[in-house]
C-alpha cells in the first residue's frame, strides 16, 4: 500500500530545514568567535535599530571632535586600544618619529701596510721568470 504523504510529526523536508538552520547558526557562532565579534548582536541591532548598552558604555560621551592626528590610548573590555576618537578614560599619546632600527656603522679598516720587502719581491719575480 503506497502512501502519498508521510504521516507523523516530522517529514523529511522539515528535518532538512531544521538541520540547515542549525548548521547556519553554528557556522555564525564559530565565525563570531574567530573574529571576536558578536554577529548575533549586530544582526539584532540592525533589525531593531538600537545601539547596545555595552557600546554606549565603552564609547562614552564625545565632547568635541578630536584634532586630526591626535592618538588616544583607551582600555576597552580589558584590552588596550589606540584610536583617534575620544573615550571615557583615554590618555593622549605623543607620537615620536624615529629612524627605526639602524644598522651599526662599520669602522674604517686601516690601510694595509706592506708586509713584505719590495727588494725581496723583485728577487722572487726574477727567479720565477
Amino acid at each position: 500500500m503506497l502512501r502519498k504523504r508521510q504521516r507523523g510529526e516530522l517529514n523529511l523536508l522539515w528535518v532538512a530545514v531544521f538541520s540547515g538552520v542549525l548548521a547556519l547558526a553554528a557556522i555564525t557562532a564559530l565565525m563570531s568567535m574567530r573574529n571576536e565579534k558578536n554577529y548575533f548582536a549586530e544582526a539584532l541591532n540592525k533589525v531593531t535599530g538600537k545601539m547596545p548598552d555595552a557600546v554606549k558604555e565603552v564609547a562614552g560621551p564625545v565632547v568635541a571632535e578630536p584634532k586630526a592626528g591626535t592618538l588616544r590610548k583607551c582600555v576597552v573590555d580589558g584590552k588596550t586600544v589606540f584610536s583617534d576618537t575620544e573615550c571615557k578614560a583615554g590618555k593622549a599619546v605623543v607620537v615620536q618619529r624615529t629612524a627605526g632600527i639602524e644598522s651599526p656603522k662599520v669602522a674604517v679598516a686601516p690601510s694595509a701596510s706592506a708586509t713584505s720587502d719590495p727588494v725581496l719581491d723583485k728577487a722572487i719575480e726574477k727567479q720565477m721568470k
